[in-house]
């Protein structure tokens, strides 16, 4: 049975300590910039990994359940039925396995976005605990061919250890985020996810240095296909807050974006200076989406781009507005 309060209490500790992001961003690319908002999922920057991995929960379904869980945790709601059509629309069924020893990794399915992706990953071959953290001792992700010059920008990918499923089963969630440019989608297919998982991990929770529970390294070369190319709303000029981390407030000047873009997983948008803010989109409902972390970096031409990922993906067609702090930039249609 879900339990929303344990959910919610269990991801809510998935938050990086301030060492911890100084350490992440000394990792980064000079002119990149990775950041989070208040609840934080598995992140890592440049080719650098840190895998974060939280005490199980009972975890029984596929894609579209975990998004609803996380949907649930955040907004208190089910998946609507035009949300379940765009997640359906942009997960493919995988099913392919890795054995090493006697430890088996299954892709059961990736879910594709603009900037980003999640893929479900199933463990078997040994008896799993609800009550241990598990993970892999290194995760290798790389997109081919390269989408991008990410050089001004960010790559960003880790798990999330999910639970033990009815079948006793350990799922993860791979997540996998990079600036891209505005021409530039992972979902408009041609695009490879290579991943290599190395050394299966456990930890009882909260223990400072988890284990090698499972020698092995479990590589996976999948194509990303989906249904269609995921529909962009464009807003052509807009004026908003700038955040100033070094005071940790607001400034009175306002930061001019461009070329904004909203699809179904996040926003992309061109900044005149440097920007920090957090994003979210509201539904026409009135339901906040929240952003799960962003990254972006310096153009040649000294203005920046950004991207922001969604914490579950929404039909875009939905989305009434945007939501920068305080101020509401309503969307056209």
């Amino acid at each position: 049975m879900y339990d929303r309060e344990l959910y919610h209490e269990t991801f809510s500790r998935l938050h990086t300590s301030p060492e911890t992001r100084r350490k992440i961003m000394n990792l980064s690319e000079k002119r990149s910039r990775r950041f989070q908002p208040a609840r934080v999922a598995a992140v890592a920057a440049a080719a650098a990994v840190l895998s974060i991995t939280a005490m199980a929960v009972a975890f029984g379904g596929g894609m579209l359940d975990w998004f609803g869980r996380e949907w649930d945790s955040w907004t208190g709601q089910s998946l609507g039925e035009n949300q379940t059509e765009t997640i359906q629309r942009l997960t493919q069924s995988v099913g392919e396995s890795a054995t090493d020893g006697d430890i088996t990794v299954t892709v059961d399915s990736i879910t594709v976005g603009t900037d980003n992706l999640w893929a479900l990953l199933k463990v078997s071959g040994m008896d799993f605990s609800q009550q241990k953290e598990y993970g892999f001792g290194d995760v290798s992700v790389e997109i081919t061919p390269d989408p991008a010059d990410l050089s001004a920008g960010v790559v960003s990918y880790g798990t999330r250890l999910m639970g033990v499923d009815e079948n006793g089963s350990l799922n993860l969630v791979l997540e996998y985020f990079a600036t891209l440019p505005t021409d530039a989608q992972l979902s408009a297919g041609g695009y490879t996810l290579e991943l290599s998982l190395t050394g299966l991990t456990e930890g009882g929770y909260g223990s400072a240095e988890p284990e090698i529970a499972a020698e092995g390294t479990w590589r996976f070369s999948i194509p990303l296909t989906v249904e269609s190319r995921s529909p962009v709303v464009t807003i052509e000029k807009a004026e908003v807050p700038s955040w100033n981390p070094a005071t940790d407030a607001y400034s009175s000047e306002p930061v001019t974006l461009t070329d904004i873009q909203l699809s179904d997983t996040g926003i992309r948008f061109r900044a005149a200076g440097e920007f920090i803010s957090d994003v979210s989109a509201v539904l026409e409902d009135g339901t906040e989406v929240r952003n799960s972390g962003g990254g972006g970096g310096e153009e040649k031409d000294g203005t920046h781009t950004f991207s922001y990922t969604w914490v579950v993906p929404v039909d875009v067609e939905d989305i009434a507005a945007l939501r920068f702090g305080e101020t509401e930039i309503p969307i056209k249609k």
